[in-house]
């Protein structure tokens, strides 16, 4: 899940106006103030000693592209892309999903299910499948996100979800995410910012 590629890094040309406070150039909002201060009076914009740099997978960055993915299937036994649930995320990008979503329709307590996501066709390093407690419900809605959930995934990652079936069924699935990509030596540039404070 890192995206260090080796290239040198350079700073975005816009960071050092990026602070806490300040207002952020084409967006016309202002990000939160550190706690414990306040806005000067007469409203002009508050000027940290230091600059704070929010990290990007939880403030999404100038320049970054949202992307999402979304879709359903029919389950029936082994694991089964859902269809319309991925995304390729362009070279030379890095990608955060902050929210996910998992649908399904008509459980029974006989049902096994699980959804995985996947990079590149892979599982994602520290992200177990999901599984569902088998129960009779008419439809089940399980969301991750998106004010504690980020997972950083590999530039150019192709993001899909399965769905898998061990026993009962079948059944009517879906499932979402949601998040944002930015250029990589973006990423790195504020990465390090960011930890160097």
């Amino acid at each position: 899940m890192s995206f260090h590629t080796g290239r040198p890094t350079k700073a975005p040309p816009d960071v050092t106006n990026r602070a806490q406070g300040i207002r952020v150039a084409g967006g016309g909002s202002r990000i939160p103030l550190p706690p414990g201060t306040s806005a000067p009076a007469g409203g002009g914009p508050f000027v940290p000693s230091k600059v704070v740099i929010p990290p990007w997978h939880d403030v999404r960055p100038p320049g970054a592209r949202d992307f999402q993915g979304f879709g359903a299937v029919n389950v029936v036994g082994p694991a089964v892309l859902v269809t319309g649930a991925s995304f390729q995320v362009p070279v030379g990008r890095v990608p955060v999903i902050r929210s996910l979503t998992f649908d399904v329709n008509n459980l029974a307590p006989t049902d096994t299910l699980a959804f995985r996501l996947l990079q590149d066709g892979s599982a994602v390093e520290g992200f177990a499948p999901i599984s569902v407690f088998p129960r009779n419900a008419s439809t089940i809605s399980l969301a991750y996100g998106p004010d504690e959930t980020y997972l950083i995934l590999n530039e150019g990652a192709l993001i899909t979800i399965t769905a898998e079936l061990a026993a009962g069924g079948p059944l009517d699935v879906g499932a979402s995410f949601h998040g944002w990509h930015v250029d990589t030596n973006a990423a790195e540039a504020l990465t390090a910012l960011y930890e160097g404070f």
